[in-house]
């Protein structure tokens, strides 16, 4: 019983969340993870006609619509995570962020080929086109309420896609 009162403690925290963190919503009172493609890499700066490198990293944050206040407060700690760390890499196209609702038709394959059953985040490398490796940080969910141990963990876990810089 004690850990039903815990959970559901916890469950109310992250759905109030949003509103105690200050989660925002962009211009039209929608979630970020509802901006297209080109208006999230507008965002970040990068020209609709600069062309994606061959190999990059793609992040990849899958979310269930209507979006939950949880998953627009770690929607923004994403997007934040990577304006912060990785903005040259988003800018040189070495890094792409994409929102994809998990539950939609033509995200299907891709869901099923990652095991996504629930929201997520993803960060692959593509070479060549193809996805060659992904993982899940699945520890995204317990540092959800605590935003900059969220935003390390995040950055430490798209670094690792990244060679290591020279001197490291």
């Amino acid at each position: 019983m004690k850990q039903l009162s815990i959970a559901l403690i916890v469950s109310s925290f992250l759905l109030a969340a949003p509103s105690i963190f200050g989660a925002e919503k962009e211009e039209n009172d929608q979630p970020p993870c509802y901006l297209t493609d080109a208006d999230l890499d507008k965002k970040f700066g990068v020209d609709e006609k600069d062309q994606a490198l061959t190999e990059y990293v793609w992040v990849i944050y899958f979310h269930q619509v209507p979006v939950c206040g949880t998953c627009q407060l770690m929607v923004k700690f994403i997007y934040e995570t990577i304006h912060e760390h990785f903005i040259e890499e988003v800018k040189g196209r070495r890094l792409v962020l994409r929102y994809r609702d998990f539950e939609s038709e033509q995200n299907a394959a891709l869901v099923k080929r990652l095991g996504i059953k629930s929201p997520s985040l993803v960060v692959s490398q593509i070479k060549n086109g193809k996805m060659v490796k992904a993982k899940l940080p699945g520890k995204i969910w317990s540092l959800a309420a605590e935003k900059e141990k969220f935003m390390a963990y995040v950055a430490k876990e798209i670094q690792s896609y990244f060679p290591p810089q020279s001197g490291d």
